[in-house]
């Protein structure tokens, strides 16, 4: 295991803002390790991407720290020589309530 740390880009908005796009566009001209926060989640809790759309306040903000424990573990195994982008919302929206 290597002492270096790794170069991490965050890119976060809302729905829909067009990170996917910014994601491809940058990996066409370099080579990224992608993360989303979505896929961490789900590899955590195996829970479709819907849903995790329509849990509670409370239960989105509890899987901010399976995303965290599992970004950690991804970045173990992660090569520390290749960048990282992250992706995630910055505002979660379920059909009750936006979630900061």
């Amino acid at each position: 295991m290597s002492d270096k740390q790794h170069d991490i880009t965050i890119l976060a908005g809302i729905s829909g803002v067009g990170k996917s796009y910014i994601i491809e566009r940058l990996k066409e001209r370099k080579q990224y390790t992608h993360f989303s926060a979505g896929t961490l989640i789900n590899k955590r809790k195996q829970v479709s991407r819907d849903d995790l759309r329509v849990l509670s306040g409370l239960e989105i903000l509890r899987n901010q720290y399976l995303l965290m424990e599992q970004f950690a573990e991804e970045l173990l195994l992660a090569d520390p020589r290749v960048p990282v982008l992250f992706d995630a919302h910055m505002l979660i929206d379920n059909d009750n309530e936006i979630i900061e």
